[in-house]
């Protein structure tokens, strides 16, 4: 998927690498392609504000998957296990992300 997307930036900027994306410059089939991942990150979002909603005040169990959002920024706390923390090398990297964690 990713190298898909990065695929279609580069054919709209093939001289200068930007990595914008410029919608006047995207062939009919790969708008198509880029809408309807838009509309499936539109209704994951949906999803997953109903479920945060849902489960909002509810007891967390010992070995259940919880997301952390910071409060103010709305930042999701995020573990990265590819990477080292910087303090201790025996641990994982967290960081706050936009998105959450993927892995």
């Amino acid at each position: 998927l990713n190298s898909k997307i990065r695929k279609i930036v580069q054919n709209t900027n093939p001289t200068t690498g930007d990595e914008s994306l410029n919608f006047d410059d995207v062939l009919p089939e790969e708008r198509i392609f880029l809408d309807k991942l838009n509309a499936e990150a539109e209704a994951e979002r949906n999803h997953n504000l109903a479920e945060c909603t849902r489960t909002l005040g509810a007891i967390v169990n010992y070995g259940q998957v919880i997301q952390l959002q910071h409060i103010k920024s709305g930042k999701f706390l995020a573990i990265k296990p590819k990477e080292v923390a910087e303090i201790d090398s025996n641990c994982h990297r967290v960081v706050l992300t936009d998105q959450g964690s993927q892995e």
